[in-house]
C-alpha cells in the first residue's frame, strides 16, 4: 500500500475516493470568514461522507465557496494549495493539523465552480472554535519559525484566522490566511505562477476534480 502520510502524496488518491460527492448539493453551513477589508470572506458547507478505501475508515467532505467574489476562486484555491504544499515542506511534523485533502471543482467549460475539502465538523457533530489569544503559544515552533515578522515578534491577529480547534485538538483552517515570512512569501508566488503558465507540468492537475 502507498505511503499516503504527506498531503502531496495522499491528495489526489482522495480525491478519486470523493469525487462521486463533487456535484452534490450542500446540506448545511458550518461556517463563514470574513475578509480583511470587512467584506463576506468563504463559505463552508458540509456534503457527506464516504468510506476511504486507501485511508480503510469514513472521511467527511465539505464545500467551500466565496460567494461574494465567486470569480476569484481560482486564485483562492491556487494560493491555498501552494500555501499547503510549502507547510509541509517546510514544517513536515505539523502534518496532522492539515486537512486530509484538499481540491478544485472545475466545470466543462474551466471555470472553478467550488473547493472540496475534509469537513473538520464532520456533518456538524464536532465542536468546532477559534483560536484565543492565550492558545497562540500552542503554535508548533516549526510554523512559528517560517511565519513570525521579520522582528521575530509574532502577531496574534496575523495567524488567529488560520487556526481552529476541533474538540479541543488544533487545525489549521484557512490557508489563505497564514502570514509567511518574505522568503517563503515569494516561493508561494512562484508556485501559484507555474500553476497559472505550466499547466502542462501537470503540478495542478492531480489537485484538480474536472466534471
Amino acid at each position: 500500500m502507498a505511503d499516503l502520510t504527506r498531503f502531496i502524496d495522499r491528495n489526489p488518491v482522495l480525491l478519486r475516493e470523493v469525487r462521486e460527492l463533487a456535484e452534490r448539493l450542500s446540506v448545511s453551513l458550518v461556517g463563514e470568514s470574513m475578509h480583511i477589508t470587512g467584506h463576506g470572506g468563504a463559505s463552508f458547507y458540509t456534503i457527506d461522507s464516504v468510506v476511504s478505501p486507501s485511508m480503510n475508515r469514513e472521511v467527511y467532505v465539505g464545500r467551500k465557496l466565496l460567494p461574494s467574489n465567486p470569480e476569484n476562486l481560482e486564485l483562492y484555491f491556487m494560493k491555498s494549495l501552494a500555501n499547503l504544499i510549502l507547510l509541509e515542506e517546510l514544517a513536515p511534523d505539523v502534518s496532522g493539523l492539515l486537512p486530509l485533502f484538499m481540491g478544485a471543482v472545475v466545470g466543462k467549460d474551466g471555470k472553478y465552480l467550488s473547493m472540496i475539502m475534509e469537513d473538520y465538523s464532520q456533518g456538524k457533530k464536532q465542536k468546532i472554535r477559534p483560536m484565543s489569544w492565550r492558545e497562540q503559544e500552542l503554535i508548533p515552533p516549526s510554523i512559528r519559525q517560517v511565519m513570525e515578522a521579520p522582528d521575530r515578534q509574532f502577531h496574534y491577529d496575523d495567524m488567529a484566522g488560520a487556526f481552529i480547534f476541533v474538540d479541543d485538538k488544533m487545525r489549521i483552517l484557512d490557508l489563505d490566511k497564514l502570514p509567511w515570512l518574505q522568503e517563503h512569501q515569494q516561493k508561494v508566488y512562484h508556485m501559484i505562477g507555474s500553476f497559472r503558465a505550466h499547466p502542462e507540468l501537470l503540478e495542478l492537475e492531480p489537485h484538480l476534480i474536472r466534471l
